[in-house]
């Protein structure tokens, strides 16, 4: 029997802090409010994580990923959170290929991921490829061209799919556009350039070819060999895997007002205790802190970290 699984960014959180004047804000030199643990991820994992993250240049807001990997270092689903200062709006996207901000920060884009399992036969069947073509509204020849390997063992097929979401209110668009393994934005931030699926079943392989799209309407404008500068300068982080210990010395990250300090595993801010983990960045006023934080529930082959985004309280 043909197993079909589609996941694409499946499980989408959203929590919106009140748009506020300066003057609501809690003084940089209070005591954290009302805190709370988002998890990064709440989608599936595979076999091996890294933990990566991006901050604008006014450091008020944060792109945090749990780039996942399988076996031999299949592609695998990532878990994005992205958290912003200035209007309290949290949102997790799970279930992506790649993510990457506009040039202003006012949209991200994303590859939503899907893979196809084409379960005992030796390759996906056209039934597979058809099924996943009528729920994205595309021919069934797009999808199979758009199909890359997904496992060097198995017979299965990955898929991505172009999203843009909003950056001042959470909203997603998913657009008619069968490319996003990776992703990135023009200079003006007035193309988006789509990686198609890498040719080899390799989670770090690059994209097979790019093509510059609209992001309005995601029309495709024509082929691109974008320019390296334009990715994002991702700062990648601790490795989360089953065998890993992660290292639990001093961490201290410069916030307005102080700093976030995590010491054997306790993380505080200005002096204020946050909670356990290990922090790995912080927004401008620490509103926003990413952490790798001891995972109490997980199982005897499971990670024992897991990445965190811990929310202080400054927007409530």
């Amino acid at each position: 029997m043909i197993l079909l699984l589609l996941l694409a960014a499946c499980q989408r959180e959203r929590a919106d802090g009140a748009a506020a004047g300066a003057d609501t804000l809690v003084p940089d030199s209070a005591p954290p409010g009302l805190i709370s643990v988002i998890r990064v991820n709440e989608g599936q994992r595979g076999m091996i994580a890294m933990a990566k993250w991006l901050l604008p240049s006014d450091g008020n807001a944060m792109i945090v990923v749990e780039d996942w990997s399988s076996i031999e270092n299949e592609p695998f689903f990532d878990g994005m959170l992205f958290a912003s200062e200035s209007t309290g709006l949290v949102v997790r996207l799970d279930s992506i290929w790649d993510a990457a901000p506009s040039p202003d920060w006012s949209q991200v884009a994303f590859g939503a991921a899907m893979i196809i399992r084409g379960g005992e036969q030796d390759e996906v069947p056209a039934d597979s490829f058809r099924a996943v073509a009528e729920r994205l509204g595309v021919s069934v020849d797009e999808a199979r061209d758009a199909g890359f390997p997904a496992s060097g063992m198995a017979a299965m097929a990955g898929l991505a799919q172009l999203g843009i979401m909003d950056a001042a209110t959470g909203t997603e668009r998913r657009l008619p556009l069968l490319a996003g393994w990776r992703v990135l934005w023009s200079g003006d931030g007035q193309t988006l350039l789509a990686g198609r699926g890498p040719r080899r079943s390799d989670d770090d392989d690059p994209p097979s070819r790019w093509v510059a799209a609209e992001p309005a309407t995601g029309a495709v404008v024509g082929p691109v060999e974008p320019d390296p500068a334009l990715a994002p300068a991702w700062v990648s982080g601790p490795t989360i895997d089953m065998s890993v210990d992660p290292d639990t010395g001093r961490v201290e990250i410069a916030v307005e007002g102080g700093a976030v300090v995590s010491d054997s595993s306790r993380i505080t801010l200005r002096g204020h205790p946050i909670g356990p983990g290990i922090a790995l960045a912080a927004t401008r006023r620490g509103c926003y802190i990413a952490a790798l934080v001891p995972d109490s529930t997980a199982g005897e082959y499971d990670p024992k970290h897991r990445l965190m985004v811990y929310d202080t309280g400054c927007r409530r």
